[in-house]
């Protein structure tokens, strides 16, 4: 028969296993969320004038800076903005050559 001193000590090996495996998944939890928000930024739109950010905007136009531009021209600049160099210069206030 087991006494009580060995159902107790069963009892907190499980409580820290399960909190071990909880612990576990909230830290996978939050390695997917900042994943996913880095995407989400990643993946954002930004002006090919300013590199104001365009999520949300309907019309093909900035509203920061005022300019027009086309759907090509917006994938154009994205692929170059992924560039930090380029992010940088822009952030600095220098436009990049192209």
């Amino acid at each position: 028969m087991i006494g009580v001193f060995e159902l107790l000590a069963v009892l907190a090996i499980l409580a820290l296993s399960l909190l071990f495996m909880v612990v576990v998944a909230f830290g996978f939890w939050r390695a997917g969320k900042r994943h996913a928000w880095r995407q989400l930024q990643a993946d954002s739109p930004l002006c090919p004038r300013c590199a104001y950010d365009l999520r949300g905007q309907a019309a093909a136009r900035c509203p920061e800076c005022g300019a027009t531009f086309t759907l090509g021209e917006l994938w154009e600049a994205q692929r170059d903005f992924h560039d930090d160099d380029r992010r940088k210069a822009i952030s600095d206030g220098v436009t990049p050559r192209r």
